[in-house]
């Protein structure tokens, strides 16, 4: 008997179970071995997830969804759609403070560099009004079964009844999933990493990528 997936809202009691699946994610990503002081430092990396995940879930413009095994009640799935919104043109831009403003946890100058990059992708399309896949995730035991693609029909169908765009920024790891949903290439911008770490490590240029859907 095939098994069954339901998608649900979040509760307060699955942010500790998201929170782990985003720290496994992240553990597993090239680019924060350079971007956090004293990799792994994992008790810090948890508590950035849990403060991550927990901000998603109080935030009025976000929606928080889950899908459960319904043979064992297992979270398996996770997607946090947030609603942005265009700037006031009138608020005067602090993104050169947010640059500078470094938190202790991470590597100053690769954090300015990530900082940098990001917004060099972000910039058009954050001037729209758009919903942005925030996070989604799925439990690595779980992956091709469908459940990212479950997830996603529920972020095309927002956009679709809002009349707005939605959009994506991804890490290398996730573009052949949202290339696949078809989502289309913006932006994107590289990083070379290897101008900090070791010679012939392995590092070299980590891409993110903008990616947009519209009906």
């Amino acid at each position: 008997m095939a098994t069954s997936y339901s998608t649900l809202p979040v509760e307060g009691a699955d942010v500790p179970t998201i929170a782990e699946h985003l720290l496994h994610c992240k553990l597993n990503l090239t680019i924060n071995r350079l971007l956090y002081a004293n990799w792994p430092n994992e008790a810090v990396q948890r508590r950035q997830c849990n403060k991550a995940v927990d901000g998603g879930f109080n935030d009025p413009n976000t929606e928080n969804l889950k899908v459960v095994d319904d043979a064992t009640g297992e979270l398996v799935g996770y997607l946090g759609l947030t609603r942005k919104y265009p700037p006031n043109a009138e608020k005067p831009s602090d993104g050169a403070d947010k640059e500078s403003d470094v938190p202790e946890i991470f590597v100053p100058h690769v954090y300015k560099a990530v900082v940098k990059t990001v917004g060099e992708v972000l910039e058009e399309t954050n001037k729209t009004d758009h919903f942005d896949v925030t996070y989604i995730l799925v439990k690595p035991s779980y992956r091709r079964r469908g459940i990212g693609s479950q997830l996603m029909r529920e972020a095309f169908a927002r956009a679709e009844d809002a009349g707005i765009p939605l959009n994506a920024m991804s890490e290398p790891a996730a573009y052949e999933f949202f290339a696949s949903q078809g989502l289309k290439d913006t932006k994107h911008a590289d990083i070379d990493l290897s101008q900090w770490a070791p010679s012939y490590s392995g590092f070299g240029l980590f891409r993110f990528r903008g990616l947009v859907w519209s009906k």
